[in-house]
């Protein structure tokens, strides 16, 4: 998830998961009734703040019927379908199709806001979206190319009223070297948790 989200140990330790948060239908507004509030807990893995990211491990076991997301550490190569899945503003899951704009770097404001320029070396993914758009609270939601993740969101100009805006996502390629020893457990540790 995001880093600016979940920036200390102790907000790791107190985050409780919400488990199926989803309507069975547009429109059912069954959502609550479908969510599960799982138990609180989570442990720091790592966490890599030049690309906004965090891997946690849940202490308590996933609930029934919860699937594992694949993901993938090769690099954008073009104009690639994507689709981000979030809650933004704490609604029910939605989903958004778009394109891969841009690799992209971050550019700090004085107003706390942020650019993404472009950047062919960027540790950002630009994403334009033609169905939907991500909006505030969607922090840390994923972006999927098919069935993978290939990034979490830092945030970006993208909402329901500017759907034309930029959607920007931390680059799972990039974090990968760093999440290895527990994503493909073979291979060495690499690095070691930082906040």
């Amino acid at each position: 998830t995001a880093h600016h989200c979940l920036d200390t140990v102790a907000k790791i330790a107190s985050l409780q998961p919400i488990w199926f948060y989803s309507e069975s239908r547009c429109g059912s507004q069954d959502a609550a009734k479908k969510a599960y509030y799982g138990p609180s807990g989570g442990q720091l893995l790592i966490a890599q703040p030049w690309i906004d990211m965090v891997f946690i491990y849940l202490r308590t076991p996933l609930p029934a019927d919860v699937y594992l997301s694949g993901w993938s550490a090769v690099p954008f190569q073009g104009n690639e379908a994507v689709v981000g899945i979030h809650h933004a503003y704490g609604w029910p899951q939605m989903a958004t199709q778009g394109i891969f704009r841009h690799f992209a770097k971050r550019i700090n404001n004085p107003n706390g806001t942020f650019d993404a320029i472009p950047d062919p070396y960027g540790t950002y993914i630009a994403v334009d979206w033609f169905t939907g758009a991500t909006a505030a609270g969607a922090s840390g939601s994923g972006l999927w190319t098919g069935d993978y993740l290939t990034g979490t969101l830092l945030g970006g100009t993208a909402s329901c009223m500017n759907q034309m805006g930029v959607s920007v996502y931390g680059r799972f390629d990039l974090a990968y070297p760093a999440l290895q020893h527990w994503l493909n457990p073979t291979l060495p540790l690499t690095s070691t948790p930082i906040l």
